[in-house]
This record gives C-alpha cells, structure tokens and sequence, in this order.
C-alpha cells in the first residue's frame, strides 16, 4: 500500500472510529451529548495538531469585541497566555487560530446557532505588529525595487480572521447550495464558517478564493460543496489544518495534505456558487 492510500485508510478507519464512539452518548439530555461528542473531536485533534497548538474551550477576547462561548478552540500555547478562570478559560485574539462548533445532528436551527457566533468572532479586532515575515517580505520588497528601479512605499495587507469550522456528526445528507437565494448569497461572507464538515453524510462545504495575481486582497469568492464520501474526515483535516497554517508565522515548511494526497479533490462531486464580498479577501497583500 503507498502512502496516499494509507493516508486514506487511516482516515476512513478514524471515520468509523468516531461515528463508533459517538453512539456511546446513550444518554438522554442534550447537553451531555454535546459535550460527550466534544471531547471526542477534542481528543482526535490533540491527536493530530502539532504540539505548538492547544485545544481550549471558553470565549476568545479581542481588543474591543469578544467571541461567544466555544465548544472548541485551536490556539497557540507555545507563543501566548490565557486566563483560567473557574470552569472557564479567557483566549487572547492573537493566540486564536480557529474556532469549532460541534453539533451532534443538522437542523436550521442549529446552523442559525453557528452564524449568530461565526458573526460575533469573524471580524474581531487584534492587535498586529509587525513580525518576522512583515519584516522579511520588507526587506525582499525593498531589493526588489533597488534591482528594478520601483519606487516601494510599503505593503498593504488584510489580515486574517479567526478561522471558524462547523463539525456536525449526523444528518445534511439534503443539504445542498444550489438554489440559495440571493438574500442567503449576501449573508454568507459574515455569517457562514469556513467550512463545515457533514460526517456521516460524507460532505464538506467549504469557502475558497480566487485571487488578483497583481492584488491578492482583490479576487472572487466561491462556496463549494464536496461529495467527499470516505474522504470527508480526510479533506476536513486537511482543510482545517492549512487554515492554521495560513495563520502561523513558521520556521519550517508548512504542512498540507495535499502535497501527499495530490488526487484529494478528484472524482469528487461538487456543487459551487460565487458569492458576492464587501471586503478585502482574508490574507491577502498588495505592494505600493
């Protein structure tokens, strides 16, 4: 067996592993489900996440705007504090790098529970001063225009927000974005996570962007919706994964799976839809 396909099998395995161990919430009240199904999730990502990032559960503050309690958060332990607080735990909005709301079946009242937190986070202000990469990229982007005889008046860049994923265990197996309406279209980039994964349903729905090659703030923006099949835990990981990657000053390469599962996306059925942004795209820079 290749690495690719025991990558696949690893995940598919995990699948099952998790669907299994879900059942055992045989209680009755929902609360405890929840939180029997939470720890699940909290224990495969301790299993997975590089030992810099931490799983926290409790509010993220920002400056001047605060997140809604989560069920799960991903942040840097290595480089920031947080405050323990008695059943309770206060992250900085510098050390957050993603935020999971678990939910244990699909229903619109539970996905209006998500966009009302996905809203209180998604554009939550942080400090930013510059740091090794800002300076690095200066410093390239100064040479570069000596060498070419380009008056640089600097760089600019819009941040990234916290990410945000939703991971529902069970039902969605009728979820579909192809007829959504304008009015839905509109409230998409405020409202709706980054990605979302239907477990048992074998679905990812997830945003992606097409960047401007000369502006990478400017571009389109496209929500798509992945058949993914046994591949679902797999491509959610993956995705998950790089959006932390995307918000890490590293010193090493970053990760992705794709660089070793190259055919992840074949074959499978999606279904896309453009939708329309008010703000710069999410990470990107232009050079002035």
């Amino acid at each position: 067996m290749n690495t690719q396909d025991l990558i696949k099998k690893f995940f598919s395995n995990k699948t099952k592993q998790l669907l299994a161990v879900s059942e055992q919430a045989i209680v009755q009240h929902s609360s405890l489900q929840g939180t029997h199904r939470e720890n699940i999730i909290d224990i495969y990502l301790k299993e997975i996440l590089p030992k810099r990032f931490s799983i926290g559960k409790g509010m993220v503050y920002g400056v001047v705007q605060k997140s809604k309690e989560t069920d799960l958060l991903i942040w840097d332990e290595q480089n920031y504090p947080s405050l323990s607080l008695l059943g309770h735990s206060l992250f900085f909005a510098e050390s957050a790098k993603a935020i999971i709301e678990v939910k244990t079946n699909w229903s619109q009242k539970e996905f209006n529970d998500i966009k009302k937190k996905v809203k209180a986070s998604k554009f939550m202000f942080r400090n930013h001063k510059p740091n090794i990469l800002d300076d690095v990229n200066q410093m390239w982007n100064e040479i570069a225009s000596l060498k070419n005889g380009i008056e640089f008046s600097g760089t600019l860049k819009s941040p990234h927000h916290i990410a945000f994923a939703g991971f529902i265990f069970y039902g969605g197996e009728k979820f579909s974005i192809s007829s959504l309406s304008e009015k839905k279209l509109e409230e998409i980039e405020e409202f709706w996570p980054d990605v979302i994964v239907f477990l048992n349903a074998g679905k990812v729905l997830v945003k992606e962007y097409v960047r401007d090659e000369e502006n990478s703030m400017l571009g389109t923006a496209t929500l798509n919706l992945y058949n993914s099949g046994e591949n679902t835990l797999l491509l959610f990981t993956s995705i998950i994964l790089g959006e932390i990657m995307e918000r890490t000053i590293l010193t090493e390469n970053p990760f992705y799976f794709t660089d070793y599962i190259y055919d992840l996306y074949n074959n499978m059925e999606r279904e896309q839809i453009e939708y329309p942004i008010s703000r710069h795209l999410p990470g990107g820079m232009k050079n002035l």
